[in-house]
């Protein structure tokens, strides 16, 4: 779950502070640690954002997108 991509995912420092404290953090700190690619002004940004997203991975040969998400697994 969420405990382990954390900790998998920021520097252990601070996915430990994070899970033995419970602290929250902002979508600036979430940035910078690169635990997210982007983050975006307000919903609409957000959904567009995912649309072109989404467009550049449909516009892969599909074959290739099932093998790499294969590999990913």
């Amino acid at each position: 779950g969420g405990l382990q991509r954390l900790d998998r995912q920021l520097p252990q420092g601070i996915a430990r502070e994070l899970i033995y404290t419970g602290r929250r953090f902002s979508s600036d700190e979430a940035r910078r640690w690169n635990f997210v690619n982007g983050v975006h002004p307000d919903q609409e940004a957000l959904l567009a954002a995912a649309r072109q997203l989404a467009a550049e991975i449909a516009a892969s040969p599909p074959l290739t997108v099932k093998h790499i998400k294969e590999s990913l697994v």
